[in-house]
């Protein structure tokens, strides 16, 4: 009789593959796509740049104007300019004459960094003042007469003040402004040389009102005030 072979002798192909192993091999290929794609993204990628701390010695420039409205009618004020270069004289300017029926504005009692200036009378309404020493930061404390009109049809003690940074020709035009009005009930406050859209540039603050921020060239601002009582 002839003894039978056992099936394992008739199988030819060798072991059935293996699935798990097959399926590790895959995921180990995937983690190794992924290491090979992070370690080029690190290498390609561009170098964080640091910000640069500001120099000590530059200065931002900014223009400042706070001023309180008197019951006269007449203000005062406190102007700070901030520029990034040193400057041995200063420009000064007075603003436009207050409309309608508005007289020509003066300022008195006028000190630049805590010393008394005589203020010169031009026709123009420019002046230059020497500074004492170079500087690239100046305070001005000044009264301004004549900018303020009343209408005949207002109610007692309304007006329009108007008003402008006396150092609005020595700073850049687009040195940011603020100027604040304090003293008086503020009904509303414009800046008439800013874009039509734009002009509607007060907000109630604490303690009166400001502008927004607005670049030196357009700082003329005008407010419709009741005076404070006498």
């Amino acid at each position: 009789m002839t003894a039978q072979r056992s099936g394992s002798d008739d199988d030819e192909g060798g072991p059935d593959p293996d699935p798990l192993l097959d399926g590790r091999l895959a995921l180990v290929a995937v983690y190794l796509v992924l290491i090979v794609a992070i370690a080029a993204y690190v290498l390609t990628r561009p170098e964080a740049v640091e910000p640069r701390a500001a120099h000590p010695d530059v200065v931002e420039s900014a223009l400042s104007l706070m001023i309180t409205v008197r019951p006269s009618g007449a203000i005062t004020a406190v102007e700070t300019m901030r520029i990034d270069a040193p400057i041995a004289s200063l420009r000064l300017t007075l603003p436009p004459a207050a409309r309608p029926q508005g007289t020509q504005p003066s300022v008195v009692d006028l000190t630049v960094n805590g010393v008394a200036i005589e203020p010169r009378q031009t026709v123009s309404g420019r002046w230059t003042v020497a500074l004492p020493r170079r500087t690239r930061s100046v305070t001005l404390t000044y009264r301004l007469i004549g900018v303020t009109s009343h209408r005949a049809s207002a109610p007692p003690g309304r007006a329009l003040l108007q008003v402008r940074p006396l150092t609005f020709d020595e700073a850049e035009t687009d040195v940011p402004v603020v100027v604040r009005v304090r003293g008086a009930v503020v009904l509303n406050m414009v800046c008439p040389d800013l874009p039509i859209t734009d002009q509607l540039c007060g907000r109630e603050t604490d303690g009166g009102w400001a502008t927004t921020p607005i670049s030196a060239g357009d700082s003329t601002v005008v407010a419709q005030v009741d005076l404070p009582p006498v």
